[in-house]
């Protein structure tokens, strides 16, 4: 299971609207680098692929492929408003290290 909180579904609905894509697919996965070795990745799109798992979230769905769900499986996604610092974080329970900057860990 990957979980948005309200503060991140909020903001991924926005974007989604500013992007005309309505009831967006955040599309989770991970890819090797960053300074910890695996960095995230997020993007929004219409619809899922055959092939990914699916997180039914109402107006937002999170769409993952079985691969990087191994890696994901857990995430918390969370958005802040703050000025510095600001931005999508993410909560890994599989993550034994993570960078200051919050987006490359490593399991």
């Amino acid at each position: 299971m990957i979980n948005v909180t309200e503060t991140a579904h909020r903001e991924l609905l926005r974007l989604g609207e500013s992007q005309g894509v309505k009831n967006p697919v955040v599309r989770m996965g991970v890819d090797a680098g960053g300074c910890s070795g695996q960095s995230y990745r997020m993007g929004l799109e219409q619809a899922a692929a055959a092939n990914e798992t699916v997180f039914d979230l109402g107006e937002l769905k999170v769409a993952c492929d079985e691969a990087d769900l191994a890696f994901l499986d857990g995430l918390t996604i969370d958005f802040s408003n703050d000025l510095i610092g600001g931005g999508f974080k993410f909560r890994n329970p599989n993550a034994r290290g993570t960078c200051s900057c919050g987006t490359s860990f490593k399991v």
